[in-house]
């Protein structure tokens, strides 16, 4: 192939209506038993970083712990509270503009699913991430970009169709490899493990990696150890330097620098930092990044029976929904675009 001059078309899959439209989107470390059953006229995406906590939609109850995510589709009674030990630790992206059968059809999304892993937990986070961050900026254009990011999050939910990719076409290497980070992430020694996993040589496959990512081969490792370090800091009462070893980094020093570097704390404020402080979202200048699609894994519900004070709290909830600003259970916040949306329609 001539490198000096490249050229590629749309391949004519082009489904309608597939672009999101972002509402908000925000982090939260939740207090004990922290409590929401609040109406949506959108949908709202919970990715579960640490800690666990239950979800209840119509009869369905589900157990969810970190790397995990639920799913509260509009007009869909439902209530979510987080452990009374292990309260969890969340991002959230609401929007709009799509159907459930975009979910399914064009991210893999079954439809009726409220809760599954996701097939990237480590690149769904990133975006989200950078989804915040976006909203945060007064540009109009990283308003915008949120957007293009919305449909790299969703991508990562779950499986494309296969049946896409033409006859003549070359294998997805940034998706296998991306794939084999994500579950070689401890044993993985460097860059040359995973290029040699793919077959290609090392230089071009970074250069093909930033490419199609937005982010180095290094710092995407980096970004999935940290990951579940996070999780393994909040969830256990492991020592800080055996942690280090469980996501690859035999030495403390350096799983503490590159956690510094990455998080912007320490491990260990990290561990004892208090109730809903936030994590300072990452920004990125890269490109926009084309992402793996894998298989989401459906969580099945749990036969868990409702407790009282739960059930107690949610027909409060109900009684107040018709009101224009119902009560806030437990500490939980009203959906401020929800509300906006709602007083005009009223």
């Amino acid at each position: 192939m001539n490198d000096q001059i490249q050229y590629a078309e749309i391949s004519g899959f082009e489904p309608s209506n597939a672009f999101a439209e972002v509402l908000h989107a925000g982090y939260e470390k939740c207090e004990p038993e922290h409590y929401a059953s609040i109406p949506r006229d959108h949908y709202l995406l919970h990715l579960v970083l640490a800690g666990q906590g239950v979800l209840r939609v119509r009869d369905q109850i589900y157990k969810l712990r970190s790397h995990q995510c639920f799913l509260i589709r509009p007009e869909v009674a439902h209530a979510y509270q987080a452990d009374s030990r292990h309260p969890w630790e969340y991002l959230w992206l609401g929007f709009s503009g799509v159907t459930d059968q975009t979910l399914q059809d064009v991210y893999g999304v079954p439809a009726g699913t409220s809760a599954f892993t996701p097939a990237s937990p480590a690149k769904l986070e990133f975006h989200m991430r950078r989804i915040l961050t976006s909203l945060q900026s007064p540009n109009p254009l990283d308003q915008l970009f949120s957007r293009a990011l919305a449909v790299l999050a969703l991508g990562c939910l779950g499986e494309r169709d296969s049946g896409m990719r033409t006859k003549g076409s070359q294998p997805d290497y940034i998706d296998e490899a991306v794939s084999y980070i994500e579950s070689h992430y401890a044993k993985l020694k460097n860059v040359q493990a995973a290029a040699d996993y793919v077959g290609l040589e090392r230089t071009y496959f970074s250069k093909l990696f930033q490419e199609r990512t937005g982010i180095s081969v290094n710092n995407f490792i980096a970004e999935t150890r940290m990951s579940h370090a996070k999780r393994l800091l909040a969830d256990t009462d492991y020592k800080i330097s055996s942690i280090g070893q469980m996501v690859g980094y035999e030495n403390y020093q350096s799983f503490e620098r590159r956690f510094l570097n990455v998080v912007g704390m320490t491990p260990s404020q990290f561990r004892v930092r208090p109730g809903g402080e936030r994590i300072k979202a990452t920004a990125s200048s890269g490109p926009a990044a084309s992402v793996p699609i894998l298989q989401a894994k459906v969580i099945k519900p749990e036969p868990v029976t409702k407790p009282e004070p739960e059930a107690d709290r949610t027909q409060a909830a109900e009684e107040t929904s018709s009101a224009p600003y119902p009560e806030i259970i437990s500490g939980s916040r009203a959906c401020p675009s929800y509300m906006k949306r709602k007083l005009k329609k009223s």
